[in-house]
């Protein structure tokens, strides 16, 4: 009897997950259908469930939870759609149809009445983190439909109704560490041919000892004329951060605003004149466009990366944004001069010094706008090599902010003034990264529990709803991984695998960037190396070692478990020797993105040439 609310809610789920594909795939259903959808899928899961069980009791207790999230949602998230709250609904069901399970097997255990208090009490806290999680998860994990974008439409319009009427002075900062001087002259070429007329750039080369990385540079900059200032520094500390400072201190007494621009960027010619009107509002500190990339169409590897990346910077920051707790990501940004002094510049010790900008500056209730919109491309890393170390770092940069700013975070510190919402979303990101670093326990346990039970040959049936239960969620997984590249143009089988592979290739290098910030504080700040490379497997094997042996280690201990296990009917021995399998093969992923990034690139080592802006930087 406990197992039949799972039914339901796998049930429910896959319904939802089947009206999901329906919306993105249609863009076309009035908001009058959502509720004659979403109740008509409701009753053929109750129907189904009812055929399967003939027990109302597992349909019951689902539909008040989801309902009563409904509610929540409703009235302490009015940015929520009516979409997305259904879609809520249905999560919340499934979701709730484990606790109900957990519920009535403890209630049918045997333990002392201290651990049926202390089981309850768990699945509770569990449950009500759930829920909090929920909340929030159901707006970020889609595009657009769930949810209400009122600060950035609202933004716009104060952007059109301004446009051209303020023009203060941009001073356009683009830092260079051992840059190919081709690619940071196409960049300047990009930065002369703004349509905006008010600006100087500024560019500072720190610490590149070979001259023919920035004597060139530095000429180009005279070619451009008195608008463009060339320095070179050596030496210089803290790195990107230490090279924006002296920028700030060099810059025009006059300029008000400060314009980010990595060395590898080419800017869209209205980049300045379409987000300088934002700034009309004198609360605002910032204004961040989207990352976007270039170059990367022709290369397998490079188009899952670019997919890959993509989703963070044009579904989660912008709905981020509408609650005022999104970040600069450092390049093709806008900040202003007063705000960025006031709160002491760039931190020289952050690996991600554009996000701990961010949080000072909201911490001081400033406003910041980041949108979606492309207006301006750099390059992707050409290697599995390269997007571990960048990824590493962006990754580790904002856990070592908490560690350094956590006073600022709980409001113990003057002028700290982050919302209960900033914090609580910026606390959800850090966790949604910390995920991965656990991954190892449940191995750990999974093996544990395999050995014990091969070896005193117990056997234990996986029942049907179980099995439905844990196939449901790879299901939706998927289901909104197509949404997402449908939503990014990218919807071809191809992109589909591929960011599947990048996203499993990465999970290590996310749990060790997670905790290596708790035990070392001075981590170096590593720049992403730009200079064409040749194909070396050498340099696959070295990039991806460690998840090789751990992914040999999943595979033997699942093949093991196998041995003892029993497919007709599935048993809890073959249960684990599957997940076994299934992170053997999250591991297998990075060596085989290894291989495939150092395939891709050519035998001979290429240069940069002074070529035309590529057609693709902005489309």
């Amino acid at each position: 009897m406990q197992m039949n609310a799972l039914y339901f809610g796998s049930i429910i789920y896959v319904l939802g997950g089947i009206i999901l594909m329906m919306t993105y795939s249609l863009e076309t259903i009035s908001n009058k259908y959502w509720t004659r959808l979403y109740t008509i899928a409701a009753l053929i899961a109750a129907a189904c469930t009812l055929f399967i069980t003939g027990s109302i009791e597992s349909i019951v207790m689902p539909t008040a939870f989801s309902l009563f999230i409904g509610v929540l949602a409703r009235f302490s998230m009015p940015r929520y759609t009516l979409f997305g709250i259904y879609n809520l609904m249905f999560t919340a069901c499934y979701l709730s149809s484990l606790a109900i399970f957990m519920a009535a097997l403890i209630h049918q255990s045997q333990w002392s009445k201290t651990a049926e208090i202390t089981a309850y009490v768990l699945l509770t806290a569990a449950t009500l983190v759930t829920a909090f999680d929920m909340l929030w998860s159901g707006i970020m994990e889609l595009p657009e439909l769930p949810l209400k974008y009122i600060k950035r439409n609202h933004a716009l319009q104060t952007s059109a109704l301004q446009k051209n009427k303020i023009s203060p002075k941009i001073s356009i900062h683009v830092p260079c560490y051992k840059e190919p001087p081709s690619l940071v002259i196409m960049t300047l070429n990009a930065l002369a041919n703004l349509s905006y007329e008010n600006y100087e750039v500024i560019v500072i080369d720190n610490n590149t000892k070979d001259e023919n990385l920035w004597k060139p540079v530095r000429s180009h900059c005279q070619k451009l004329g008195k608008r463009f200032n060339f320095y070179h520094v050596d030496p210089l500390s803290g790195a990107k951060a230490g090279a924006m400072n002296y920028a700030l201190r060099h810059t025009d007494p006059a300029a008000e605003i400060i314009a980010s621009v990595d060395a590898d960027y080419i800017a869209h010619p209205e980049f300045l004149s379409s987000l300088i009107p934002l700034f009309s509002d004198q609360n605002v500190s910032f204004v961040q466009s989207s990352h976007d990339y270039r170059e990367w169409r022709d290369n397998l590897f490079l188009s899952g990366v670019y997919y890959f990346y993509l989703r963070k910077q044009k579904i989660v920051h912008p709905v981020m944004n509408e609650f005022n707790s999104a970040n600069l990501v450092g390049t093709m940004c806008l900040i202003r001069r007063k705000m960025l002094e006031e709160v002491g510049g760039w931190a020289e010790w952050s690996l991600t010094e554009d996000d701990e900008l961010s949080v000072r500056l909201l911490a001081r209730g400033y406003i910041g706008h980041v949108f979606a919109d492309t207006w301006g491309r750099g390059l992707i890393p050409s290697t599995f090599e390269g997007i571990k170390k960048q990824m590493f770092r962006w990754q580790a940069g904002p856990i070592q902010e908490l560690q350094k700013n956590w006073r600022l975070h709980i409001s113990l510190v003057k002028n700290s003034n982050l919302s209960s919402t900033q914090k609580v979303l910026r606390l959800k990101r850090l966790m949604g990264e910390a995920a991965p670093g656990f991954l190892l326990v449940p191995s750990l346990v999974t093996i544990s529990l395999g050995a014990y039970l091969a070896k005193n040959d117990i056997k234990i049936e996986i029942p049907n709803s179980i099995l439905l239960f844990l196939i449901c969620a790879p299901y939706m997984r998927q289901i909104k991984r197509w949404i997402t590249l449908k939503h990014l143009k990218g919807n071809s089988a191809r992109n589909f695998i591929m960011t599947i592979m990048i996203e499993n290739a990465l999970q290590w290098n996310t749990a060790t960037a997670f905790f290596t910030p708790l035990f070392k504080l001075n981590i170096p700040w590593i720049r992403t190396n730009k200079f064409g490379k040749t194909h070396s497997l050498a340099r696959a094997f070295q990039a991806s070692r460690t998840e090789i042996v751990l992914a040999i280690t999943h595979l033997v201990s699942s093949l093991i478990l196998f041995q003892h296990s029993s497919l007709y009917p599935i048993d809890l021995i073959a249960l684990l020797s599957i997940w076994l399998l299934s992170q053997a093969f999250t591991y297998f992923c990075a060596p085989l993105m290894a291989i495939i990034s150092e395939l891709e690139l050519p035998k001979e080592k290429s240069s940069f040439t002074t070529a035309p802006i590529p057609d693709d930087v902005i489309e």
